[in-house]
């Protein structure tokens, strides 16, 4: 097997065109959902393609190439194939979203105080 066919194996055991598409969903959404308030793109529901996601998928085949040895590959795919490595795939989608809701409750205080610095020296420049 090439080390480009032990990568997309480890791409297709890894979900990566699932998680793929999630992330072009979140994209999208955040990009037309401000707009959705007046009607504009409230009943688009686009997606990628199987075609689109084969791809990307291609084109990222030589990053992990140059960042990746063969070894590497090799290694992670052995510890994917144990009962570890499988339950961390498993728990990876639950675990994603933990984070992604610590990370937007974090954010959240960390927006409000960056904002009301902002709001502060745009008051302070405006004083002067």
């Amino acid at each position: 097997m090439t080390i480009e066919e032990k990568i997309a194996n480890l791409l297709e055991i890894t979900n990566f065109k699932g998680v793929t598409s999630r992330v072009f969903t979140q994209i999208f959404d955040l990009m037309v959902k401000p707009f959705a308030k007046e009607g504009f793109g409230k009943d688009l529901n686009l997606s990628l393609t199987e075609e689109d996601l084969q791809n990307i998928l291609t084109t990222v085949i030589p990053a992990y190439k140059e960042v990746f040895t063969e070894k590497e590959i090799d290694d992670v795919m052995a510890f994917y194939s144990t009962e570890s490595g499988k339950s961390f795939l498993e728990k990876t989608p639950e675990l994603n979203l933990k984070v992604q809701a610590a990370i937007e409750a974090s954010c959240s205080g960390i927006m409000q105080r960056l904002l009301s610095e902002v709001d502060q020296q745009i008051g302070n420049e405006i004083a002067h």
